[in-house]
């Protein structure tokens, strides 16, 4: 949220705190925003699965991960 945000304001627009915006803005621009969209949606994907029994809860962080990579 941080890093996609084109608001000056970006405690109000994203709803984070002060000091949660000084911890984790060091941390942005690793990955592109396209990289971060996707892997949210694989992660979204995921937890669908597993509520659907479609995944095991015991596999799914290994899932996540190979499909991120």
């Amino acid at each position: 949220m941080i890093q996609s945000c084109k608001s000056n304001d970006i405690e109000k627009t994203t709803g984070l705190k002060s000091n949660e915006l000084y911890f984790n803005k060091n941390k942005t621009g690793y990955y592109k925003i396209v990289e971060l969209v996707n892997t949210l949606r694989i992660i979204q994907k995921t937890e669908e699965r597993i509520k659907t029994g479609l995944i095991e809860e015991e596999i799914s962080i290994d899932y996540v991960l190979c499909n991120i990579l």
